[in-house]
């Protein structure tokens, strides 16, 4: 599978240096990145996406799923409230009785 992520990196890249304006091309290249354990390059990916297409809510929503990874979480959450916009909604694991997480401190008992 690793080289088929490679071999889908060398294409995408080589989309983009065709048309650089290509944001499916580097939200793609995002997710091969990701896929490939090459975490802040996959989120330069993400950003570049986001930048060149900023009405895309996934472009908005995969960058800052990679930043939850590694503990940034003031970014994380921030973005991941894109996830709502998703086409496909990307389902959290919720519990409907809960009430939404405001970024206030929180209980040790309390659920997010």
């Amino acid at each position: 599978m690793q080289g088929k992520t490679q071999e889908m990196i060398l294409l995408l890249r080589k989309a983009i240096t065709i048309n650089p304006n290509y944001a499916e091309a580097y939200f793609n290249l995002g997710v091969s990145l990701k896929k490939q354990g090459s975490l802040q390059p996959a989120i330069d990916a993400y950003r570049q996406a986001l930048a060149i297409k900023p009405s895309y809510p996934e472009n908005h929503c995969n960058p800052f799923l990679i930043q939850l990874l590694p503990d940034d979480h003031e970014s994380g959450w921030k973005g991941y409230e894109w996830r709502f916009w998703v086409k496909d909604n990307l389902q959290p694991y919720a519990y409907p009785q809960v009430e939404r997480w405001t970024g206030s401190n929180l209980l040790l008992q309390e659920k997010i």
